[in-house]
């Protein structure tokens, strides 16, 4: 495959400045490879591969200069003529001659690099010898002028750009860090961090309601060195963030950033993709955006709804990201050619920094076609991109449990199914709002609370009836307080007063987890043991769970008095005194008869 390479100055491949006198003395230069966070990672492997072979004196001169054991030569006329399409390379024959040019050059000029690049093409996988970074390596095949080149790399490291040094038995090269790093943080809409700059009021633990928009940032921190990040023609990135099934991308929210400024135009190489609970934004070349450099930071910002499929508390509902990212500054990757989208009939209104544009005054050709058995410019894309570990955040939520009993909290006391109705509400502000809930009783949104005639609060779907246990639940509500209203009573007992509870859930407690501070988790969360982050759930007057997000209560309606009717003292005494005065009377009158019959019968 043929590439088009415009080669820069900045590139961080170092050559040993070959000054040619007769024979060939050589300075040895070093050529620094990288580790992401700062550590060597063991699969990360190179070898050294012997390009010239001759004798070198005590002044570091390499003389009887022949073609190496580790240059394959059986098509030797395609070599040299790879190597002559390098300016200043036209007339050479064979390695001495190939030499000759070199010793001309300076250090790390392009020419060099050049060479350094075509040479590799040629190597013989076999004849290399294994080396290792940051100490010295024995090479058996003797003194000569060696390519070392990464032959494995860790999914979260890169490769090392072309070294070329002159060695008598032991090889030397140092490490660093270049691989870019990426976070994840999640906005506390209650608990605001203390971070300053990118993470200003962003967490790595917050809580919500269910409804609520939950806003999410990605940042990644490109190479901190101009030598690192410029030794790459293009420089490619990929977020892929995973979301919980309880949360919902809004696509719309989508925005990028280039430390800390908005992208408001569309480079033709940012893909926003959203494939169910994956999000994957692919910058192609984030030289395309206007303010980055080495150490820049880029950030990806975007909201998620909060939704019914939302764990409540436990594990809570965790959010993972990783960043691919150019990890092979030897790869000629051009996003139009060999990109991802390339050749998907998208133009570039922008020509990005640096990609097609020299700045040098020397314009080098297109890389020939050449026999290789292991070919690093033609490996897939995929084989030229690292991965970092992964970066979590995690969003809780939480429910309320009412158990409704008629005289006495007793089993067998609950109130039927439909005998008493409650709603929830909260303040903000001045104004009263109302929790509107769904048919599982889960949390759909806050909505202004409306008051009827009767002073009764009257939005729809904001009464919950109990159920054939007395039960009532509020499920997906952050932590904060709130009043409970009992809506419906059931005949014949006292309505409830309103109730103010308050729900706070305590990701900060003494002692560690995992090694951190277990006050820094909502900050500082390390992805381990997601269960163990809700560190206590309470609420006054209700029996928390925190392994179910759950603060659990008992309401009690008391039977109302049985009261006299006023104005009159009842009806009973009314019969019992009329009817004694009826018999009074019906005696009195049979006495009086009796009596005057007896007068009657003296005349």
């Amino acid at each position: 495959m043929k590439k088009s390479r415009t080669f820069r100055k900045s590139f961080v491949v170092a050559i040993a400045a070959l000054c040619l006198a007769a024979p060939l003395a050589v300075m040895p230069v070093q050529v620094e490879t990288s580790y992401a966070d700062g550590a060597e990672t063991t699969t990360t492997t190179y070898k050294a591969y012997q390009i010239f072979s001759g004798t070198l004196d005590g002044d570091n001169v390499l003389g009887d200069i022949k073609w190496g054991v580790a240059v394959n030569l059986s098509d030797e006329e395609a070599l040299k003529n790879a190597i002559k399409q390098i300016p200043g390379f036209g007339d050479i024959s064979d390695a001495k001659s190939v030499a000759k040019v070199l010793g001309t050059t300076n250090d790390n000029s392009d020419v060099a690099k050049s060479f350094a690049k075509v040479i590799e093409k040629f190597v013989i996988t076999n004849n290399g010898e294994e080396v290792e970074a940051d100490k010295e390596s024995t090479v058996n095949k003797g003194a000569g002028y060696y390519l070392v080149r990464t032959e494995t790399v860790a999914e979260n490291d890169v490769r090392t750009s072309f070294i070329l040094e002159v060695v008598n038995s032991t090889i030397n090269f140092t490490t660093k860090n270049a691989s870019p790093t990426v976070v994840k943080k999640v906005m506390e809409n209650t608990d605001v961090s203390d971070y300053s700059g990118s993470y200003l009021n962003y967490n790595d633990v917050a809580d919500y309601n269910i409804g609520d928009k939950v806003p999410f940032l990605l940042e990644a921190t490109l190479p901190t060195k101009a030598t690192d990040f410029d030794s790459y023609s293009a420089y490619y990135l990929r977020f892929t963030d995973t979301l919980a099934n309880g949360l919902t991308v809004d696509a719309s929210s989508i925005k990028i950033f280039v430390n800390g400024t908005e992208v408001t135009t569309s480079p033709y190489n940012v893909h926003k993709d959203i494939s169910g609970q994956t999000l994957i934004v692919t910058i192609e070349d984030v030289n395309a955006l206007d303010g980055v450099s080495a150490g820049s930071k880029i950030a990806v910002k975007y909201d998620a709804k909060l939704n019914s499929d939302a764990v409540i508390g436990g594990a809570g509902n965790e959010n993972a990201v990783y960043l691919e990212y150019s990890n092979n500054p030897n790869y000629d990757y051009n996003p139009k050619t060999n990109g991802p989208n390339a050749g998907d009939g998208v133009t570039n209104p922008e020509t990005p920094k640096d990609q097609n544009n020299p700045t040098e005054e020397e314009t080098f050709p297109e890389t020939p076609d050449v026999p290789n058995d292991n070919p690093s410019d033609d490996t897939p894309k995929e084989d030229n991109t690292g991965k970092t570990p992964t970066d979590k955040v995690i969003v809780f939520t939480y429910q309320i449990d009412i158990t409704k009993y008629l005289e006495s909290a007793t089993a067998g006391n609950e109130a039927s199914a439909g005998l008493a109705g409650f709603q929830l509400t909260k303040m903000v502000g001045s104004d009263t709002y109302v929790a509107i809930l769904d048919s599982n009783r889960k949390l759909v949104r806050w909505e202004k609370a409306t008051i009827g005639e009767d002073e009764k609060i009257t939005n729809a779907n904001s009464e919950i009836k109990t159920d054939s246990d007395g039960k009532v639940c509020f499920i997906g509500v952050d932590e904060g307080t709130y009043t409970i209203i009992e809506s419906t009573t059931p005949n014949g007992y006292n309505t409830l007063e309103p109730k103010t509870i308050t729900i706070t859930a305590d990701t900060r407690d003494t002692g560690s987890t995992n090694g951190i501070n277990v006050n820094d988790l909502r900050q500082t969360w390390n992805g381990a043991d997601p269960a163990s982050v809700l560190a206590s759930l309470s609420c006054e007057g209700a029996v928390p769970d925190k392994s179910n997000g759950s603060v659990a209560m008992e309401i009690i309606n008391n039977r109302g008095s049985s009261l006299p009717s006023t104005g009159g003292i009842g009806t009973t005494i009314f019969y019992l005194g009329g009817g004694t005065m009826a018999a009074v009377a019906g005696v009195y009158l049979i006495t009086k008869k009796r009596m005057k019959n007896e007068e009657d019968d003296e005349i």
